[in-house]
């Protein structure tokens, strides 16, 4: 199977960061170490190094599946889309809310932006939305499973306070990743709000034209 380097990278980077920060603190502070890192072997340094990344991988590979859960189906993402583009739709007189439940409503909507984009006669119209939206998806997504990165990374910190006697360092580092967890929620609601009214108001204006051409 092959997975291409963008999936690597995007996948990796919270499992990585997760990873790096444990055996930093452990390394500095636990009283037992995890590697011994004086001088060891070159073949073990290896050996160490793709276990890191390919464990990176995969913890970042089920950060990415908790984050869909938590957002979609266990979390209120469904329904706060449909309402969003439901309110752009019907303040454009465009009325399509035939289902009731949020999450198929949802759907119905995804249905509708895909179709729509599909009919579009103008192949660099299509290429930019579909361009657009699939970035602006990417960037919420990536956001949202780098914020749960960084609250194990709190419970990491919490772990070392409570059994490592690092205090001072402790509360510091909770202090500045707070402000990071704190950057990070709100560049990620920027990018779920803007995708979303994205998705809504371009659906809107393809409606909008499609309706016009019916009419001719």
């Amino acid at each position: 199977m092959n997975v291409e380097s963008k999936y690597i990278i995007r996948w990796g980077i919270p499992g990585w960061l997760i990873i790096i920060y444990y055996l930093l603190l452990d390394h500095a502070f636990s009283k037992q170490k995890v590697y011994y890192l004086d001088n060891p072997p070159p073949i073990e340094v290896i050996v160490a190094l793709l276990t890191a990344v390919s464990f990176g991988l995969i913890v970042g590979y089920l950060l990415h599946q908790a984050y869909f859960a938590m957002e979609w189906i266990f979390g209120r993402g469904s329904q706060e889309v449909s309402l969003e583009i439901k309110q752009v739709l019907e303040g454009a007189g465009l009325h399509y809310g035939i289902e009731k439940e949020p999450e198929r409503q949802y759907f119905y909507f995804e249905y509708l932006w895909q179709k729509s984009l599909a009919n579009i006669q103008t192949s660099h119209k299509m290429e930019y939305l579909s361009a657009r939206y699939r970035h602006l998806l990417t960037k919420t997504q990536e956001l949202g499973v780098l914020r749960f990165s960084i609250i194990i990374c709190l419970i990491i910190t919490g772990y070392f306070i409570l059994f490592e006697n690092m205090l001072l360092l402790g509360i510091c580092l909770f202090i500045i990743l707070g402000i990071l967890l704190l950057f990070v929620h709100k560049a990620h609601r920027y990018f779920t709000k803007n995708t979303h009214y994205f998705m809504a108001y371009n659906l809107r204006d393809l409606l909008r034209e499609q309706k016009e051409l019916n009419k001719h």
